[in-house]
């Protein structure tokens, strides 16, 4: 049995998203999710749905309250304004194999079978990463596994020896190091759009003390496949075709407490852990934008039009 947490606002989100009645019917079988290690931001459980479109993730206590606390301003946020902010669908509990469970559903930010590049993009430059390339995932230098955040995909990786290794961790730096310096050329009113939500989104979520959120955005060259609701959709034409980017801000559930401030002190003995306050964020997001979204082309690029903006059709979709 579900129970439900402020439903009579996230049907608002579905309403306006278009997402039907019983969109979850057999697309997830929760008395083995208990079993599954999909990994997800904080440690939690992470699956996507066997139809690619939505996204189940399992809330830690600090995660849940910080949503509950959450939810009207988010809510009105994505209601009534602009946002890259990633639409959670459904807050709920049920129990799992014995145990109670804590639950959101969203759509798949990225629901395209295929991307070019996938960046996770924080605005520290030393976060920023190449999650995915020509549709390999890349795996973390540290960990030498992989697991995607909110895609819903689990590689783990077997790199055969040391000089794998040693190949793997040089692939990481270099698409690192590439993560760092992309720019993604857009016209005008694409550009004012993404710089009005990421003021507006980084500011509510500034007001409510929520730090190590990212950028999550996907490339794909070419026209672009139907658009999701997880992300927002821009495509470009320009002299060499078509380039199109989805875009949204994940993982903005890590409230700044007590726990975050002391390992902020003991950083220098506490690896991977994000431990900069919410101003951080807000202030790296807006540098992000400013150095990454940018106006000018490379050579042999001449935008000549703009497709796709949010709440447009695109004809060529």
């Amino acid at each position: 049995m579900l129970l439900l947490y402020n439903d009579e606002l996230f049907e608002l989100v579905r309403k306006m998203l278009g997402v039907p009645e019983g969109f979850m019917e057999d697309q997830f079988d929760f008395q083995k999710l208990e079993l599954m290690n999909f990994g997800g931001k904080g440690g939690q459980g992470l699956v996507i749905s066997a139809d690619r479109q939505w996204v189940l993730k399992r809330l830690s206590s600090t995660d849940h309250e910080a949503l509950l606390q959450l939810t009207p301003a988010y809510i009105r946020r994505l209601c009534d304004h602009p946002s890259l902010l990633s639409p959670f669908l459904l807050h709920f509990s049920c129990s799992c194999a014995g145990k109670q469970r804590r639950w959101i559903v969203m759509p798949n930010a990225l629901p395209a079978p295929k991307y070019k590049v996938k960046y996770d993009l924080k605005g520290a430059r030393d976060d920023d990463r190449t999650v995915e390339y020509n549709g390999e995932p890349i795996a973390r230098l540290s960990t030498a596994q992989f697991t995607t955040r909110w895609v819903g995909a689990s590689t783990s990786f077997d790199f055969g020896g040391g000089e794998r290794v040693v190949e793997v961790q040089q692939r990481y730096k270099q698409l690192k190091q590439r993560a760092r310096t992309i720019k993604f050329p857009m016209t005008h009113e694409q550009y004012e759009y993404i710089q009005e939500c990421i003021a507006a989104d980084s500011k509510l979520l500034l007001q409510h003390q929520i730090m190590d959120y990212s950028l999550l955005v996907g490339i794909i060259e070419g026209k672009a496949p139907a658009v999701g609701i997880g992300s927002k959709t821009f495509v470009v034409q320009h002299t060499k075709g078509y380039t199109t980017y989805h875009i949204a801000i994940i993982d903005f559930l890590q409230v700044w407490n007590i726990k975050k401030q002391v390992a902020r002190g003991l950083k220098f003995y506490v690896e991977s852990k994000s431990t900069e306050p919410p101003p951080v964020y807000q202030v790296s997001l807006h540098s992000l934008n400013n150095v990454t979204f940018v106006l000018t082309c490379p050579p042999g690029m001449i935008l000549v039009a703009v497709l796709c903006l949010p709440g447009t059709v695109c004809p060529i979709l």
